[in-house]
């Protein structure tokens, strides 16, 4: 995975008319934005939401979650605003029947798509041109039994190598195939699965998908997913030191 060490701002994306319009992947590419979303960038970015969004966040019991469901909107507006020329306040959302936000009035097989992802302090956003596209992330801090986790969404001959790993070897096993899974149902736009569900779907085909890995950071396991093969992903990083 390549890794773009590119120091972002919502002054410098969005925030300028004259800022430079930002590339849009690669026919067989993917952006991966990992961004650690900052309460101090919460009012700018709260003016960037629809009226929509705006209730979304304030319907949020915590603060924290209402801090990071508009800044990681925000971002994802900048972000879709730098990728298409326009403003970020100018972009108009729909969702689907399973609640995946898309660009409206916009052909997903020749426009550009997203995902949007966050666990714990991280958030990824993911970007493709032409294809659905699906990223999950998740925190190694697993609250629940993980051995029967592994029971009810790992294949038997995959729970047999599970059991040989250290611990820690475990939970990152058990969220290494949880995110890839997770991924594959965000691009389709499924929906969450239960852990049921998630051992019954179908193994993915490797000349269907491109399912990766991605570095989300220490703490974390994450996969991103497109269907189609031979994708590479860009793994762009969102420095809040620059607002």
């Amino acid at each position: 995975m390549k890794v773009d060490h590119n120091c972002l701002s919502l002054e410098r994306l969005g925030r300028r008319l004259d800022s430079p319009r930002l590339e849009l992947p690669g026919e067989r590419e993917i952006h991966v934005w990992r961004a650690q979303p900052s309460s101090e960038s919460y009012p700018v970015c709260f003016e960037q939401l629809s009226n929509t969004e705006r209730d979304r966040a304030d319907r949020f019991v915590f603060t924290e979650d209402r801090v990071r469901f508009a800044v990681t909107r925000a971002i994802l507006r900048t972000l879709l605003g730098q990728y298409l020329g326009i403003s970020p306040e100018s972009i108009c959302l729909t969702y689907g029947p399973f609640g995946k936000p898309v660009l409206e009035s916009q052909p997903s097989e020749t426009g550009i798509n997203f995902s949007v992802s966050h666990s714990g302090d991280c958030t990824l956003l993911a970007f493709a041109v032409g294809h659905a596209v699906g990223v999950d992330v998740e925190d190694l801090i697993i609250n629940r039994d993980v051995d029967q986790l592994a029971k009810l969404i790992l294949s038997d001959e995959r729970y047999r190598k599970f059991r040989c790993l250290t611990e820690t070897g475990r939970k990152r096993e058990l969220l290494k195939n949880w995110t890839q899974r997770e991924a594959i149902d965000k691009a389709l736009g499924t929906g969450v699965q239960s852990v049921t569900q998630s051992r019954q779907s179908s193994v993915c085909s490797a000349s269907q998908w491109t399912v990766l890995d991605v570095d989300a950071g220490e703490g974390y396991v994450a996969a991103v997913a497109v269907e189609q093969p031979c994708f590479v992903a860009t793994l762009k990083r969102w420095d809040n030191s620059c607002l």
